[in-house]
């Protein structure tokens, strides 16, 4: 599934969608055009295509994290990974007793809600983007 989300991400830089925007009423891929479009300029936006190259160049897809570099990646608490973890915008591949490990993908979606929080997102529009970037269906091809 992994894969095919990132296959899916990578499809759609080709073809200019090249940022993840909220534009106060839907979370989707966006053009620059689109973002430069926006009357007001999109509530928030990320350059999904940047983040996605400098994530991937320096983590494995294949890789585990630890809850401890989650953290770290996203600049969260433990009771913030908690609630995305309760919320399901996050979902350990492994929870051997106390150690709960989560898949390079999970750690990239942190990463992203991370960023989107530090400009403001409430955790209503934090669960929008992870709805978009975990549940939605394009993404399972």
């Amino acid at each position: 599934m992994v894969a095919g989300r990132l296959k899916y991400f990578r499809s759609r830089f080709t073809k200019g969608y090249k940022y993840l925007v909220h534009d106060g009423d839907h979370v989707r891929l966006a053009t620059e055009n689109d973002v430069l479009g926006f009357r007001d300029g999109p509530v928030l936006h990320i350059h999904l295509e940047k983040q996605s190259e400098e994530f991937w160049a320096s983590h494995d897809e294949d890789a585990e994290f630890l809850p401890q570099q989650i953290q770290a990646l996203a600049g969260i608490t433990y009771r913030q990974l908690n609630t995305w973890i309760e919320r399901g915008l996050l979902e350990p591949v492994a929870d051997a007793g106390k150690t709960r490990k989560f898949s390079g993908y999970d750690a990239f979606v942190a990463r992203l809600l991370g960023k989107f929080r530090s400009q403001g997102a409430t955790m209503e529009v934090v669960e929008r983007f992870g709805a978009f970037l975990c549940r939605n269906p394009e993404l399972k091809r």
